[in-house]
This record gives C-alpha cells, structure tokens and sequence, in this order.
C-alpha cells in the first residue's frame, strides 16, 4: 500500500503532522497489493484525532505561536 501524505495542523494534540490522505494499492502500479489497513487515512498518526485541518508555512507554529520558516527559505 502507497499513500499520498500532506502537512497538516491537528487540532486534538495541537501539533503539526504527516497526515495519509489517500491509499493508493500497491497493484495500481506494479506492486503486489500489499493488503496493509488503511482505515487511518485522514487520522492523526499521533493521536488518531479526525479532527485535522490544512496548515501552510506562513502561519505560526500551532504550538507555540512562533513564526516559522521552510528549512530551505532559511
């Protein structure tokens, strides 16, 4: 199983987390399907949390507050 990842900001551990939004099977392209569980796609891999939201790099740390910066922009 391959699946498609995004930054996300979780609003139950308030922490930002490589969230799976999509399960792709392996088989699609040229795997052998895998069969791995996917019934966490969308999930906070921390706390499980459904409750996760979008995030980009020009708001602040949900965390703290503190600006923060892509390491490359530094």
């Amino acid at each position: 199983m391959y699946y498609t990842i995004e930054t996300k900001h979780c609003l139950g551990c308030r922490s930002l987390v490589t969230v799976a939004i999509t399960a792709h099977s392996a088989s699609m392209i040229g795997g052998d399907g895998g069969g791995h569980n996917h019934r966490y796609v969308g999930d906070c891999p921390d706390c499980y949390s459904k409750n996760t939201q979008d995030w980009d790099a020009s708001h602040p740390c949900p965390r703290c507050g503190e600006h923060m910066t892509i390491a490359a922009q530094a």
